[in-house]
């Protein structure tokens, strides 16, 4: 090496350094500079991010945010906080919903032993999480034989997607699930029974706006907050229930491009199922339920796009019949509502 270049290299390292420290002094005050240095490897941030997570005294919004880089980090250290996260209110979805990218045999069991006292958003994250890897699936499957999981509790996009990766073992059991859409007729009838006017009007609005956010402000907005996978509602003609039952009730009867399900089987193992947000010459950005995940095109195994939509058709029937009427009566609003 020569004069000029060793003086350069030795400035170079200095600056490295420096940058180095920087970032040390920043990540302590600003958490997105400590998900960046999460990103670029620095060890001690992941330490820090760690600790952070474990910490039911720290912010939520911290916490969770820590939690989502590590994940997209793959941290090797997440397997037992992971573990630590299902008995955490504030952030047991977030890890169940975790275990979906961060693999782990294990993870059937843990959760699936906390299924029963989970509230209906949490049940429905540990459905989608263990519809998401074959051998996450193929326990999922067991536990809906011995009615650990009740067969109500499978949404009918899930049952979709376990019959392509399960197969034969799947639908033996469950039945032909391109059969289901002959009890659509059925199912609008018996809603449109129960969602009278003198119902509605008895019906509790605000419960309804938190039912929302629970199952449908992952995909869709509504007076400006919520998802982008799906159209934002704010505009729909929403007052009317026979329009809203059709589209909760058959969402692919007219589906544009955007919206239709696409699914992608990854070399690491995952099946995801969502839209696509965003794609170029090198990676594809799905929509998934409440989450977007980027995905190297040298890492697919296969892709294929559905003519149904993302939206699961069992969203409202497999409700219980005041949890329905407070979410149609949420969506019937013309000004947004508290939360109760």
């Amino acid at each position: 090496m020569n004069r000029k270049l060793a003086i350069l290299f030795g400035v170079g390292l200095i600056g490295l350094g420096c940058l180095s420290a920087d970032l040390r002094a920043a990540e302590t005050a600003n958490p997105k500079v400590r998900q960046l240095s999460q990103i670029f490897g620095d060890q001690s941030a992941s330490k820090k991010a760690l600790a952070l997570v474990r910490d039911k005294r720290a912010n939520v919004d911290d916490r969770r945010n820590a939690l989502r880089a590590l994940v997209n980090q793959r941290n090797v250290g997440l397997t037992e906080t992971l573990k630590f996260l299902l008995d955490d209110d504030a952030l047991r979805v977030d890890a169940i919903r975790a275990y979906g990218a961060i693999e782990d045999k294990q993870a059937p069991r843990l959760i699936l032993a906390r299924y029963s006292k989970l509230d209906f958003q949490g049940k429905r994250a540990v459905v989608e999480t263990l519809s998401s890897r074959k051998n996450y699936a193929t326990a999922l499957l067991v536990a809906l034989k011995e009615n650990t999981v009740p067969r109500k509790d499978l949404p009918v996009y899930l049952a979709r997607s376990l019959s392509t990766l399960l197969g034969e073992s799947f639908t033996s059991w469950y039945g032909d699930v391109r059969e289901l859409s002959k009890d659509r007729a059925a199912s609008i009838r018996r809603l449109k029974a129960l969602l009278t006017p003198e119902r509605l009007a008895k019906a509790d609005a605000r419960n309804g706006r938190d039912m929302f956010r629970s199952i449908c402000a992952g995909c869709h907005s509504l007076y400006g907050g919520g998802g982008r996978i799906g159209p934002d509602l704010t505009g729909f003609n929403r007052a009317n229930t026979d329009y809203l039952l059709l589209n909760m009730i058959d969402p692919s009867a007219d589906i544009q491009d955007a919206y239709k399900l696409v699914i992608i089987d990854t070399k690491d193992g995952q099946f995801l199922a969502g839209t696509i947000a965003q794609e170029d010459g090198q990676r594809v950005v799905m929509n998934l339920a409440r989450q977007r995940q980027m995905v190297l095109k040298s890492d697919i195994v296969s892709r294929k796009v559905s003519d149904l939509s993302m939206m699961p058709e069992g969203t409202l029937t497999g409700l219980p019949d005041n949890l329905a009427l407070d979410l149609v009566k949420y969506l019937q609003t013309t000004k947004q509502v508290p939360l109760p």
